[in-house]
């Protein structure tokens, strides 16, 4: 998967958005940016209207709308993460462009009654109440995640030259908080960094961390979960590694967000207003969609 992802680009999509509608011209053409999204999404869309095309990437999915949008396909739009691009004010300026409503869809899919519910199963019940229950152990998470995000968000602009992909919050997070001594070590692990330079590092690390952001759009859903995964091993469980890692914890979210749930989500919201304003094409499951105007009157 990724030998492939590695060779696609946003015209290459393109391509295949326009052969795909000289192919049927009925059905919605909806990029997403990988195959998980095209699992999260295959409960809620209508796979007889609705045609999911996997970009291998979001850069490749908002390239090839941009390439379309000169004489764009009838039926088309993207749904992709925002990730920083609120905080550093990219947002693709294009109705067909659906975002997250945080800073990707994995936060978004963390609702405070689902983790409830899956703390319940999974979690020390005395430990979750003594950490002060379950919408403090969120925002404990997100604000513990506070350096790793901002090393990430440094990284997409630039400014820090070390790769932060490759680790895993998870194996930083103990006690709501991030062992950054760790973390920078691992970080510049096989650098050839000067004292003064990694102390500089460490600083503007810190400092971006500590800028009034809106946590939820800095923070990444897949650090959170490994977060939350690590938490589940002592802070508010006894959970073993296995168990716990941030994947698992996603793939036991996405697997208990149920219609009712995802038609609370702004996503939902903005997929009605597209197909309102695109009135030949669908893209949910007609269980989804609210009946129209002319028959609620009625």
């Amino acid at each position: 998967m990724l030998t492939i992802s590695r060779h696609m680009n946003g015209r290459m999509i393109a391509r295949q958005i326009r052969m795909e509608r000289q192919v049927d011209k009925r059905s919605a053409i909806m990029l997403v940016e990988g195959g998980t999204d095209v699992k999260r999404f295959k409960r809620f869309v209508d796979e007889a209207a609705c045609i999911q095309v996997n970009a291998w990437g979001k850069e490749n999915a908002v390239t090839a709308m941009e390439i379309l949008k000169e004489r764009s396909p009838a039926g088309l739009l993207a749904v992709v993460d925002a990730d920083f691009d609120r905080i550093q004010g990219k947002l693709a300026n294009d109705a067909r462009v659906i975002y997250s409503e945080s800073h990707d869809f994995d936060l978004d899919w963390m609702f405070e009654d689902l983790l409830a519910h899956y703390l319940e199963e999974v979690a020390d019940p005395n430990k979750v109440a003594a950490a002060g229950g379950v919408a403090h152990i969120i925002q404990k998470i997100l604000d513990g995640l506070r350096p790793i995000s901002a090393a990430r968000l440094l990284n997409t602009e630039k400014k820090i030259p070390f790769k932060v992909s490759h680790l895993d919050a998870g194996d930083y997070f103990d006690k709501f908080a991030v062992d950054i001594d760790q973390y920078l070590a691992d970080l510049t692990k096989d650098s050839e960094i000067s004292a003064e330079e990694y102390a500089a590092l460490g600083s503007l690390i810190a400092s971006t961390a500590n800028r009034n952001f809106d946590l939820k759009q800095l923070t990444n859903g897949h650090d959170f979960y490994s977060a939350l995964g690590a938490s589940l091993r002592g802070d508010i469980g006894d959970r073993k590694q296995a168990q716990t890692f941030g994947n698992e914890c996603e793939i036991h979210i996405r697997l208990s967000f149920t219609p009712e749930i995802f038609k609370q989500t702004l996503l939902y919201t903005n997929l009605i207003a597209w197909e309102q304003a695109n009135p030949r094409h669908s893209v949910l499951k007609p269980e989804l969609t609210p009946p129209a105007a002319d028959s609620q009157a009625a």
